[in-house]
C-alpha cells in the first residue's frame, strides 16, 4: 500500500464517518477549516483509523496534523514503523 491509496481509504472513512462530500476532501484540505472538523470529530477520526488498521495512533501526534494528507503522511510512517502494511501487502 502506498500513500495514494492510503489516502483512498483515509478519503473513505472521511466520507462514511462524517458524511463529508468527497469532493472538498483534497490533500491540502484543512481538517478544520475545510472540513468543519473539532478535538470530537478528531477523537472518530483515530478511533475509525485504529480499527481499520488495528494500529494504535497517537492522539497527540494526530492532533498535530492540520491538512488530510497530514494525516496520510503520519499514518503512513506509522503502518511502516509497525509494519502494518507489510502484513496487509502479504494476505492480499
Amino acid at each position: 500500500m502506498n500513500k495514494e491509496d492510503l489516502f483512498q481509504k483515509v478519503e473513505d472513512i472521511i466520507v462514511d464517518a462524517f458524511e463529508i462530500d468527497r469532493a472538498l476532501i483534497k490533500p491540502e484540505a484543512e481538517l478544520v477549516a475545510d472540513l468543519d472538523f473539532d478535538s470530537l470529530d478528531a477523537i472518530e477520526l483515530i478511533l475509525q483509523l485504529e480499527e481499520q488498521y488495528d494500529a494504535k495512533i497517537s492522539a497527540e501526534k494526530l492532533k498535530s496534523s492540520k491538512t488530510v494528507q497530514d494525516v496520510v503522511d503520519y499514518l503512513y510512517e506509522l503502518l511502516v514503523e509497525q509494519k502494518v502494511l507489510e502484513t496487509a501487502e502479504e494476505t492480499s
